[in-house]
Formats: C-alpha cells, sequence, structure tokens
C-alpha cells in the first residue's frame, strides 16, 4: 500500500500522481500513526516506568531489611551461660533509665561484661574508679566501676575517651549519677 507523501492518503500501487490531490509520488510514505495511538502508547510507557521503579523500590527496601535483620545487634543483652551478662554501657544505662526497678532486678548483683567510652580515670587510697559513658555526650550518667587497688596496672592502660570493655558486679543502678558497679575487671 502506498500513501500519498502530501494528503497521507491511500493511493494504491502504480499512481504517479495522487489520485485525490494530485500531487506527483516521488517516494512513497508510510501511512502516519493517529495522533491518539501515540498518546496512548505514551501513557502505557509512563505507566510500565513507575510500576517497574515501584518494584525495584520494593526490592531494595526488603533486601536492606533483611541486611539489616541478620546485622548482630551491639546493644542487645546477652545471658552467657555461666550466669553473666554481656551488653553495652549504653544499654545498661538506657535500661537502668527506663525502668530502674525491672533493671535492677536484670543486672543487681550480678556479673556484667560492658563496653563503653572511658570518661575518667581516679585514684583514691583504697580503691580506683573508672566513669564508663555511652559514648555520646560526656558529662551524661555513667557507670561509676570501683576497681581494687590491685588493678592500677591495668587501669594505667585506659585513656579518656577510648572505648573500653570491663566486667563488674552491678550494685546499683539508681545512683542520680549513674550506675554503680564493684569488684571490676578490665577486659584485655
Amino acid at each position: 500500500m502506498r500513501y500519498c507523501i502530501r494528503c497521507a492518503r491511500d493511493i494504491g500501487e502504480g499512481h504517479e500522481y495522487c489520485p485525490h490531490c494530485g500531487t506527483p509520488q516521488k517516494s512513497p510514505l508510510p501511512r502516519p500513526v493517529p495522533a491518539k495511538k501515540k498518546a496512548i502508547w505514551f501513557k502505557i510507557a509512563i505507566i510500565v516506568g513507575i510500576v517497574l521503579v515501584l518494584i525495584i523500590a520494593v526490592c531494595v527496601s526488603m533486601a536492606v531489611t533483611v541486611y539489616e535483620d541478620s546485622k548482630p545487634n551491639p546493644d542487645a543483652i546477652i545471658h552467657n551461660a555461666n550466669g553473666s551478662i554481656t551488653t553495652t554501657a549504653k544499654t545498661l544505662l538506657k535500661e537502668f533509665n527506663d525502668n530502674e526497678i525491672r533493671a535492677g532486678e536484670m543486672f543487681n548483683e550480678k556479673r556484667v561484661s560492658f563496653s563503653g567510652c572511658v570518661e575518667s580515670v581516679n585514684d583514691m587510697l583504697l580503691f580506683s574508679t573508672v566513669h564508663i559513658n555511652n559514648c555520646g555526650i560526656l558529662g551524661s550518667k555513667t557507670i561509676k566501676a570501683i576497681f581494687p587497688t590491685s588493678a592500677k596496672k591495668d587501669l594505667a592502660t585506659l585513656v579518656k575517651g577510648n572505648k573500653a570493655t570491663i566486667t563488674c558486679t552491678i550494685v546499683d543502678g539508681g545512683n542520680i549519677m549513674g550506675v554503680l558497679a564493684k569488684e571490676c575487671l578490665v577486659n584485655h
């Protein structure tokens, strides 16, 4: 089928001039696609594109969720087989801040290993103390860890602002300044 190069009407095969408008035909033109059909295909393409973007976004979101769920929670409270507990200073302080009674039942008189940042190291006459915070704002609540004087060699390795892991027996979380711990040891 051939169409007029000027008026785009069907002129059939073998005509050198358009029977409708009389224009000489040098090369045949394909029949133009009506604007309505172009608009429909354009809308379909946009809808398909949006659906694909949404599917990709959902897949990425699910992958990120699975990845995040598979990572170990550094702030978890781990109850060890020997009856001790492992956690972070951040979690310990938060537990006592959220509910002092519940946290006391969970932690008081138990051996707890926790990691946090050294806020201060102090030497007293009969004992030494180290204040451990949640590695956040200085001056916030801390865990006051009491060490025997025999632990001075280990305490000399601690530096203000650095992270440390300490094992202590938790005495009281109701302290206005934070949590009190005794019989502490520096974990290496």
